[in-house]
């Protein structure tokens, strides 16, 4: 009898525990909605992936109905005042800020390289480090797009610079260090510099380059992380495929499989996909990709099934 007691107590502390936090879900979701013109920023957009990814019941998912409070930020990396045109053209009765960067000739290429580390850094943290699952699972084949900072240069930045390359990018996420004594490039990729020195070797073998920026290029870029079903990146790691003018070359280096995009002027950009599931739901595995530097295009986004977060003002 007592056991029975007991089981029927478990049982009953069991459901409370589920209709406190659903009840608590809700009064956030409420909360969202009428706070929903409230303020849109790193930190905001950071907690709001957090609530959802706590509310992401199983089947309950609950989380998803708490909207992503996250917005693309825009900067101009700027030599003696130049303008980003591209990014102006693009904001354009939009009221959104552009952040002015001022880059001086003779460190150019150094504060370039350590812009892009810090941007990486923050979109990487800000997402979660791919350890929070917070994304609505519907079709199974999802492929979700955080554009955290679209980049320009001016014409006297990219005059000075020359080009900039996958290789400089994460020699320089190696000499930068968290407050922890970890590097950048571990951090956020989980690879040390001798394999990240191996992906690309294996990436210019395969006929692909791997400048990210080039003076030619005048164009912006974007900084980017991705959330794809295991079934799609299968899909293109063990084949490869050309979408949408954009090439998706497989090179499996020990876990890894390597997304050489190339784009117009020759840049292009090396996207690591770690063949290990970040999380599963259902029968379906995701895998997050890190942060990666690309030139921007919307075609080829689009055209590989790249659904974009983003609210809007």
């Amino acid at each position: 009898m007592n056991i029975r007691k007991r089981g029927e107590m478990s049982m009953s502390y069991t459901i409370s525990i589920i209709l406190l936090i659903l009840a608590f879900a809700v009064i956030m979701m409420v909360y969202y909605r009428v706070d929903f013109k409230g303020d849109i920023n790193r930190e905001a957009c950071h907690q709001s992936i957090l609530e959802r990814g706590t509310f992401n019941l199983g089947i309950f998912e609950v989380g998803k109905e708490i909207p992503l409070r996250c917005q693309t930020e825009y900067a101009c990396l700027s030599t003696n005042g130049g303008e980003c045109p591209e990014i102006n053209n693009f904001l354009k009765g939009k009221k959104r800020d552009v952040e002015k960067v001022s880059i001086t000739k003779d460190k150019a290429k150094e504060q370039i390289l350590d812009y892009l580390s810090e941007e990486i850094f923050s979109c990487h943290s800000m997402l979660g480090e791919g350890k929070v699952d917070f994304m609505a699972h519907t079709t199974g084949s999802e492929h979700s797009c955080f554009e955290c900072k679209r980049i320009e240069l001016s014409k006297e930045t990219r005059e000075t610079i020359g080009e900039i390359t996958n290789e400089e990018l994460y020699n320089y996420l190696e000499r930068k260090k968290t407050n922890t004594g970890e590097t950048y490039l571990h951090y956020i990729y989980g690879i040390s510099l001798a394999q990240a020195y191996d992906l690309v070797r294996k990436t210019k073998e395969s006929g692909i380059g791997t400048t990210i920026m080039r003076k030619e290029y005048e164009g912006s870029y974007e900084i980017i992380a991705q959330i794809i079903s295991k079934s799609t990146t299968s899909s293109w790691v063990q084949a490869g495929a050309a979408v949408a003018g954009v090439l998706l070359l497989a090179v499996p280096v020990a876990g890894w499989g390597v997304l050489a995009i190339g784009g117009a002027a020759g840049v292009g950009g090396m996207v690591l996909v770690n063949e290990n599931p970040s999380f599963k739901y259902g029968d379906e595995s995701y895998t997050y990709i890190e942060p990666t530097v690309l030139p921007y295009n919307s075609n080829a986004l689009n055209g590989f099934g790249c659904q974009k977060y983003e609210m809007e003002e």
